[in-house]
């Protein structure tokens, strides 16, 4: 995280240093400017390729336990349904009693009697 400190932190001086540069300082700004792109994409591409390994190995871990565990796991699964259907059900209760208004006042057709 530090690293992305550092590239915003080196954007922010670049942009100081367009806004008070001449038109002979453009181009040098520009090419730094795209070096620090290529930097933010690679940082970001290692950051990526790091958050996939550690999801691949927690599912790893996932699939051993349950396979070790299927018991266990059946529980703890119908547990979390559980716990989460009270959960909906009492947002859904109270969505239902904040929407009901007590003074719905009913539309009648206008008379047609001539």
């Amino acid at each position: 995280m530090s690293a992305f400190k550092d590239l915003l932190q080196q954007a922010e001086a670049l942009l100081r240093q367009a806004t008070n540069g001449s038109q002979g300082q453009a181009n040098d700004l520009r090419q730094n400017a795209q070096d620090l792109l290529e930097k933010v994409k690679a940082s970001s591409q290692v950051l990526q390729d790091e958050a996939v390994g550690k999801a691949k190995q927690v599912g790893e871990a996932t699939q051993n336990y349950v396979k070790e565990n299927p018991w266990q796991a059946v529980g703890i699964a119908a547990s979390l349904g559980l716990l989460l259907g009270a959960l909906m059900k009492k947002e859904g209760d109270a969505d239902d009693k904040a929407s009901a208004d007590p003074k719905v006042i009913e539309a009648t057709p206008p008379s047609t009697e001539n």
